[in-house]
């Protein structure tokens, strides 16, 4: 599933458009597609412009590559069902976010039904451990992401690694379809959110050693 763009060609099919290009393109790409009535080639060139980072994405949020690359086959075929929808008001990026936190949700319904709910990353006590050095700072500060509620980790994610703006992350959670006033209520919310998060991340890291206390 790495290669997720040769996954989609090779479940639906080879695409005919124009040799890849820079991803400031990609949107332009899919539309042309789209106006043509080319849905396959549509899917497989958003993929291929954003899928490697959507996959990442949700490789990061589940820790679990093989049920990363489950949930990424079903993003796949919900971009194919859905692409004739995108031309709203946020961008392609955005929009495939969206699916994704989509198929992450539907994945931990899934996963709650059967019982096979993911169990919290067991933090060890504070104290218990050296100061970590330098070179594993970076595995004790993932540690304690890890740690987080599942939609917590998708915001950090989304905000600090992807840089979505606060009015793209609203446009994740609530979809692309929601209304002004809505994704300005989920602003405000995720905000609220975000500064709780990272104060309890500081402050762990803090009583851990992991960060300094100047």
């Amino acid at each position: 599933m790495l290669g997720q763009a040769l996954h989609i060609q090779r479940h639906f099919g080879s695409c005919s458009m124009m040799p890849l290009t820079d991803v400031d393109d990609v949107a332009d790409e899919v539309r042309v597609a789209l106006a043509e009535g080319d849905e396959i080639c549509a899917t497989v060139r958003a993929l291929d412009g954003y899928g490697a980072e959507v996959f990442g994405f949700v490789a990061g949020v589940l820790d679990d590559v093989g049920t990363a690359r489950d949930v990424y086959a079903t993003i796949g075929e919900q971009v194919r069902e859905r692409l004739i929808t995108f031309g709203g008001p946020c961008d392609l990026r955005t929009w495939l976010y969206a699916i994704a936190c989509r198929a992450l949700a539907e994945h931990r319904d899934r996963s709650a039904c059967a019982g096979n709910v993911r169990s919290p990353v067991a933090l060890p006590a504070r104290g218990t451990t050296h100061p970590p050095r330098r070179k594993s700072r970076l595995d004790a500060l993932a540690l304690l992401r890890s740690s987080l509620p599942a939609r917590d980790r998708e915001l950090l994610v989304l905000r600090v690694d992807r840089q979505l703006s606060w009015d793209e992350l609203a446009t994740v959670f609530l979809g692309a379809d929601a209304s002004a006033r809505d994704r300005v209520r989920e602003v405000v919310r995720l905000r609220s959110r975000y500064r709780l998060v990272k104060d309890w991340l500081t402050r762990e890291a803090t009583a851990r050693g992991i960060l300094g206390r100047d």
